[in-house]
This record gives structure tokens, sequence and C-alpha cells, in this order.
């Protein structure tokens, strides 16, 4: 009996023994195939932090969730319209939306999904409102992400399109008052903001935003965001990080250091327990090269519409993608 027993114990270790070195060679292939493709991009430095943080990463973590939105159509109920004419947009990104008097036919058919959004009032909201019953008639059957602006429940109450089974509202939290009067135009202050979200929880699901960036470097708001949601016990967040964009105000303004990122990312995500989506709005190039590479290492699990050479890497390394195709508010 002890001789059986014996052999048990030594076959139970050597199979452990072998998933042990199996495990190290996989780890080694992987990090050689992030080497190989981002050795051109990355300093010595920054190749050292991705082996250390891929030889943490556990393997339940081993995927990505892709979010590709070709299937929402944005829709501005002002066209191109807008009051406020924010110091980072100037009406810039709307645009590139449809205005909601040409969403009409077969042309919106091929999308399962809205965004409807629109220039802002000069108190901030987006006049949702005056166009639910047009939204409504034109989408009956669709997902709808309603982007109100700054506003509480007061004049969506009564509507029961935001308490639709696949409707949604986002809402942007900021977290500075120096923000929203020099960077929004608006005489209002995060604890507004605060209670309008805290509102707007009653009556329909939020999908709280936030930007980094638009102090620079300093995040101090973003994290007012984070606690503010963690005491809420709103464990979701999607971050946007500030783009300059030409012929605005801010077109000569820098995105946020990376390495302030990767903090805010890593203790949202390991400390806070947060599920933190990487969204739309995010700068180009080797910024967001790097940034995606890092904000997935440091435990941001989606991301919207990831970088190419991102992919590849998993790809190449047999992580899970899991695609999506709509805004990253219905995953």
């Amino acid at each position: 009996m002890l001789l059986f027993g014996s052999l048990i114990l030594s076959k139970l270790y050597s199979e452990a023994m072998i998933a042990q070195v199996f495990a190290k060679v996989l780890h080694i292939v992987m990090v050689s195939f992030f080497f190989d493709l981002y050795k051109d991009f990355l300093s010595n430095a920054e190749l050292c932090s991705v082996k250390e943080l891929l030889s943490n990463l556990p393997d339940d973590s081993r995927y990505v969730d892709a979010v590709f939105p070709r299937k929402t159509l944005p829709i501005s109920i002002t066209g191109s319209s807008c009051e406020l004419n924010c110091a980072h947009c100037d009406g810039h990104y709307l645009k590139s939306m449809r205005p909601l008097s040409d969403a009409n036919g077969d042309d919106c058919s091929k999308y399962s999904s809205f965004l409807i959004s629109g220039g802002s009032s000069k108190t901030g909201a987006v006049p949702i409102d005056r166009f639910i019953n047009s939204v409504a008639k034109k989408f009956p059957d669709s997902g709808l992400n309603f982007h109100i602006g700054f506003q509480g429940a007061q004049l969506l109450r009564q509507n029961k399109i935001f308490s639709g089974p696949r409707n949604c509202i986002s809402f942007d939290l900021i977290g500075t008052s120096e923000i929203l009067r020099d960077v929004f135009k608006v005489s209002l202050t995060p604890s507004d903001l605060e209670r309008m979200y805290l509102e707007l929880i009653e009556i329909a699901r939020v999908v709280p935003h936030t930007i980094a960036g638009l102090m620079g470097d300093d995040l101090s708001g973003v994290f007012r965001t984070l606690n503010f949601l963690n005491n809420a016990d709103q464990k979701k967040l999607t971050l946007l990080v500030f783009r300059p964009t030409a012929k605005t105000e801010m077109a000569l303004c820098k995105p946020p250091a990376l390495d302030v990122l990767y903090d805010f990312l890593n203790k949202a995500v390991n400390q806070y327990n947060f599920d933190i989506t990487l969204g739309c709005m995010r700068p180009a190039g080797v910024y967001r090269r790097k940034l995606d590479l890092f904000a997935w290492l440091h435990g941001v699990r989606r991301i919207v519409n990831p970088d190419r050479l991102l992919l590849k890497a998993f790809e190449a390394t047999g992580i899970k993608i899991n695609s999506f195709y709509e805004c990253c508010a219905f995953c």
C-alpha cells in the first residue's frame, strides 16, 4: 500500500512539474512574440515592464473584449449645431454624425443600434426631450444609447424609452469645477453632475464616462470620479483620453503623459476592482499603440477599436479575442 501511494504521489508530482515547465515555455514564447512586435515602438525600460506584467498575468485574464462599433450609427438630433462649443471639441465631432432628419429608410436598416447625441444648450444639456418622440418613431426596435449632456432626470423620467431593455444613457462625470468652467463652458460643479447621475440611475441603465487629460497630467478630477462611483457602488467606468483636435481652443494642448494613465488604470482595476472600458476617444499613433498595450497589461479587458498591433500579438500568442460590433455601452 505504501509503495502504491508513493507511485501515485510520484506521478502527480511529475504531472505538476510538467505543467509548470509547459507554462514557463508558453510564457517565454509569449514574451518573445510581444518583444518582436513592439521592439521598434518601446524603450528598453518599457519592454522590461511588458515582461514583468506578462509574468504576473493570471491564466483567466488572457482575453480581450474588442469593440468595433460598426453596427451603431451616431445620430445628432441638432445636426452640426452646438451652443457651447467646448474648448476641446468646438462641435467638430457632430459633423461626423448623421443628422436625425437624414436618418431614414433602408440606409439605417444595416445598423442594430444608434447613439443619440447632439449639440448642447448653454446649460450643458443635449435637448433630448424635444426630439424623443421622433427618435422613438424612427428606431422602435433598435438599441438606443442616449448621450444627454449635463442634466438630471427631471425632463426624462416620464418617458419609458430610457428604461427599454436594450437602451441606456451615457453620462459624463467631470471631476473638477475648473474643467467644467474652462473647457465645457458651464456653471456647474462636480457635485452637480454627481447628483444628476444618482437621479438618472433611478430611471435607466447609465454608463458613466470620464475624460483624462483635460488638465494635462493632473488626473485629480478623474480620481474624484473613481472615488464617487466606488462609494456609490457603481463599479463600471468608460475612460476617454483627451486628443488634440485641429481648429479648437485646445488644438495645441498635449494629451496626458502615459505614465499617469497607467497609474490610474492600475489603481482602478487592481485596487478598486473596477470594470474599465478604454473608450473610442483617445489619441492615435504610437501613443495609442502604447496605451492600448499597457492598459491591457494593467487589467483593462474591454477596448474600443484596439490597436492592430495588439490584436496581432493576441492572435500570435493564442490570447482570446471576443469581438463585439456595437457601441461599448451595449457590451
